[in-house]
């Protein structure tokens, strides 16, 4: 048989290699009447590297596992006393809800008092300020920018970013959703403009929303003449606090007000309130430190009244009162009213001369201040939980008494 002159190529990756086989013009050979080309592939290869780095993590699920077998074994008895499912709900606690034991088939993982949520225990408002890439590893939401910041996921409440040259993986923000974490993103002058908000924050949504819209207008009414009550003594209080005799003003106005508001004593608290805590020159339409510092505790109180109507189960675009067909968020503005006079009373503490970074941290911070609720002390973030849950079961069950308002003792 005559020689001839043949290529052969080959493209050689980690885990296959591709070949092909042409003449001198790279035209494709045949043989037997099939082209000369093809792929083989097998596993990659692992260097000592990375077996040394999976031994290293597989030892220390280990060992965890041997400190909590030891945990158990110590508080068995104990806890059994006071909860006997604690620790098969603890065992179950990494299954969807459907896949659960029966007996302990709870919507929280593994307390299951009738107030608590499993994002309870979250208490960091990790705020991005300057450019960075924000990804996911092993239960840490991990910061890389000039150094690397590894924070867990389940320590944040709330993930403020503040700039626009922020990058997010998909896996982080997935995790976000599933920890039900709040994540506002600010636009380029830094002011909230949007969040992350899950489809579907509960199991049962489809029935939550189905009981949503057949709400009566009778109780809607009714809870929403409960909200602006409250709201309006709030206010009062704000101004009792700052010894203000228009405080018995709104007092009046709250004896005042019939169902539904339909005199409106908001609208004419407001703006009494308003002259009396800031000054009677004081507009809330004018453009100044005030007002901004106002609006942005205010996005935040309705940032968390939406997550809570979503992870609830409920949908923002109804409302009781607001009914904006422009408004994805009616209902939220509902429920945030009674929490303003905290925005309002922290500001005018503050009187803020400019509103930059520093003025936005330090209002931030106000759903980290403690107030009283169901008798007991929780920050502004948890209270607005407990306060949004007691609202949908008014609501549901007809009765305007199941409603827990906050006390704001300073």
């Amino acid at each position: 048989m005559a020689a001839f002159k043949y290529y052969l190529g080959l493209d050689m990756g980690t885990n296959s290699v591709g070949w092909a086989v042409t003449d001198p013009n790279y035209n494709l050979l045949k043989a037997k009447g099939k082209d000369l080309w093809g792929i083989r592939e097998f596993n990659e290869a692992s260097t000592a590297v990375e077996r040394r780095t999976h031994r290293i993590s597989r030892r220390r699920r280990q060992r965890e596992q041997v400190r909590i077998g030891l945990l158990k074994d110590y508080f068995h008895d104990a806890i059994g006393e006071v909860d006997p499912d604690f620790f098969q709900r603890l065992a179950n606690s990494k299954y969807h809800l459907e896949d659960k034991d029966t007996e302990v088939r709870y919507k929280n993982n593994v307390f299951n008092d009738d107030d608590y949520t499993d994002n309870s225990m979250s208490w960091r408002t990790v705020v991005i300020s300057n450019s960075a890439k924000l990804d996911y590893q092993m239960g840490y939401l991990i910061v890389k920018n000039q150094d690397v910041v590894k924070i867990h996921i389940s320590e944040i409440s709330i993930l403020m970013i503040e700039t626009t040259s922020v990058s997010l993986t998909a896996v982080l923000l997935c995790e976000l959703t599933k920890k039900k974490i709040k994540v506002i993103f600010c636009d380029e002058k830094r002011n909230p403009s949007s969040e992350l908000v899950p489809y579907y924050g509960s199991h049962d949504t489809s029935m939550k929303v189905r009981k949503q819209i057949a709400w009566s207008e009778d109780i809607k009414t009714s809870v929403w003449t409960e909200i602006i009550t409250e709201k309006i003594r709030k206010q009062a209080e704000n101004l009792e606090r700052w010894d203000k005799p228009e405080a018995q003003m709104l007092y009046e106005y709250i004896t005042q007000i019939e169902f539904g508001d339909a005199t409106n004593r908001e609208g004419h608290a407001a703006k009494v309130y308003f002259n009396a805590l800031f000054g009677l020159d004081f507009t809330r339409t004018a453009e100044n430190s005030i007002n901004a510092a106002l609006n942005y505790g205010y996005s935040l109180l309705l940032s968390t009244c939406a997550r809570e109507t979503a992870l609830n189960g409920y949908i923002t675009q109804i409302g009781l009162f607001h009914d904006n067909i422009f408004n994805q968020f009616n209902l939220a503005s509902d429920l945030m009213e009674p929490f303003r006079p905290i925005v309002d009373n922290l500001v005018k503490n503050m009187m803020p001369e400019k509103f930059e970074h520093d003025e936005k941290i330090e209002v931030l911070r106000l759903l980290q201040k403690e107030v009283i609720i169901a008798g007991r002390k929780e920050c502004v973030n948890n209270a607005m939980k407990i306060y949004c849950r007691s609202i949908f079961d008014a609501l549901n069950d007809d009765d305007i008494s199941l409603i827990k308002f906050y006390k704001d003792e300073l």
